[in-house]
């Protein structure tokens, strides 16, 4: 069970991931962007919100991608652990 305090949380990425050139390139095909020297994209997770709905625990989870200090995008999930 996720504590609830953790909401607001963020956990940053580790400092370097190895990727190659074709992961790139389809990782910026699916959000459009034609610059495929984007790398090395550094991210952290933040714990957006935490409830529980018919036993289940549902939490919103914000990624944020950066480049060079500057925010490049930023991607939500939503997980659901089942009772």
């Amino acid at each position: 069970m996720l504590n609830p305090d953790s909401v607001g949380s963020t956990f940053a990425g580790t400092d370097s991931v190895t990727l190659s050139q074709s992961e790139i390139d389809a990782f910026c095909a699916v959000i459009g962007e034609s610059n495929t020297t984007i790398a090395p994209l550094k991210c952290a997770a933040t714990i957006e919100s935490y409830r529980v709905a018919a036993g289940n625990e549902i939490v919103s989870v914000r990624s944020d991608l950066h480049r060079d200090g500057k925010l490049v995008i930023s991607a939500w999930s939503t997980l659901v652990v089942r009772a």
